[in-house]
């Protein structure tokens, strides 16, 4: 389960850079950040636990797909 939420997540990622890319790289640059430091400090859950959240964020916006793809691009028009 989660390496499917991971690569989910992933996907969802880069459907969030097609909109808007300035927030993918952030949201690359926690996802790369937590997990460094989960994988330096013998793999404890309470470094990953920032993660979850973001990650099942991102998990929705790839099930959601072309409807949160509008979605994204009506919000950086400005609706």
């Amino acid at each position: 389960a989660g390496l499917a939420a991971f690569l989910l997540s992933l996907y969802g990622l880069t459907l969030l850079a097609r909109t808007d890319r300035p927030a993918a790289l952030l949201l690359l640059s926690l996802i790369v950040y937590f997990t460094l430091i989960s994988s330096f400090t013998a793999g404890y859950d309470r470094y990953r636990l920032p993660l979850d959240p973001l990650l099942a964020g991102l998990c929705a916006l790839a099930l959601t797909g072309e409807r949160a793809r509008k979605i994204f691009s009506g919000f950086q028009k400005g609706l």
